[in-house]
């Protein structure tokens, strides 16, 4: 068997990795991006052509003239293709499967490579690296670290509910479990200066916490509708009923979601089993 052979092989056994879906998908992307490709350099071909049958004369009488034709933006829009092709599969697998992935290619500029400083110099073949996708994916499985992408985003949600419990600096867990209660003791909360509701932080925390939740239910991560409320970038608005209320998830096994203007959070799961092994499995929480 020779060398070609065996990399066929290789590229089969990472297709094998990825749904038939997304090799579909990426099957697809990668035929436009080569017709893309191959129209953008037909057009560069024609402008090489016509720009090398100038005489010095035309150059000189007809430099600003718009009859000598430029090259159409096409190594800008061919640094474009280039650039949203890759960056579009980056984007594909880390929105399908929540999981975190970094572009780590370096950015494509050919208007820079094919610029002229003078109208003498001679244009360059238009030559274009094509990337195989499979070149793309050999990036995001080396991200995967031999797992999944269910593994890795499942890790990721426990890695950040943990980082957000355990206070790395001063050593410290800022959870507590008793009985059925997840206590939450590292949050803030204060009154809105100039309105009658109060600003409520920690919402990262709130955000890692809401999709554990969803992932042990569920197996991935969607949104708790019943916990809507509780979403939020920066701050959620709480009004004093909010307080004395607080919010419930029975879907997802929470009993009651209470906050404090102290910036403490209860948590009343369904039952004791269910909220020690929540908090050993998605926190890493050890004190139990």
């Amino acid at each position: 068997m020779g060398i070609a052979d065996k990399f066929g092989n290789f590229q089969i056994k990472k297709s094998d990795r990825i749904s038939q879906e997304d090799q579909a998908w990426l099957t697809h992307r990668e035929e436009l991006y080569k017709r893309a490709i191959a129209v953008y350099k037909s057009v560069y071909d024609i402008y090489k052509a016509e720009n090398e049958s100038y005489s010095e004369e035309d150059r000189k009488n007809y430099k600003y003239s718009s009859f000598l034709v430029g090259n159409f933006g096409v190594p800008k829009s061919l640094s474009d293709v280039q650039n949203s092709y890759i960056s579009g599969i980056f984007s594909y697998f880390s929105n399908k499967y929540n999981v975190q992935l970094e572009n780590n290619f370096d950015r494509y500029d050919l208007n820079r490579e094919y610029y002229r400083y003078n109208d003498s110099d001679p244009i360059k073949e238009l030559v274009v690296d094509f990337i195989d996708y499979h070149a793309v994916l050999d990036k995001i499985f080396d991200q995967l670290g031999g797992m999944s992408f269910e593994e890795k985003a499942i890790k990721e949600v426990k890695d950040k509910l943990k980082e957000k419990c355990y206070n790395g600096y001063r050593d410290t867990w800022e959870i507590k479990v008793k009985g059925n209660k997840f206590t939450y003791t590292g949050g803030y909360c204060s009154k809105d200066k100039y309105f009658d509701y109060y600003n409520f932080g920690s919402t990262e925390w709130l955000r890692a916490f809401i999709d554990a939740l969803a992932f042990n239910t569920y197996g991935e991560k969607t949104q708790v509708y019943s916990l809507n409320h509780l979403y939020s970038s920066y701050s959620i608005r709480l009004e004093e009923d909010d307080f004395q209320n607080g919010f419930s998830a029975p879907e997802v096994g929470v009993k009651h979601v209470k906050l404090f203007k102290n910036g403490r959070i209860d948590v009343t799961f369904t039952d004791a089993e269910f909220c020690r092994k929540f908090a050993r499995e998605w926190c890493g929480y050890t004190l139990i």
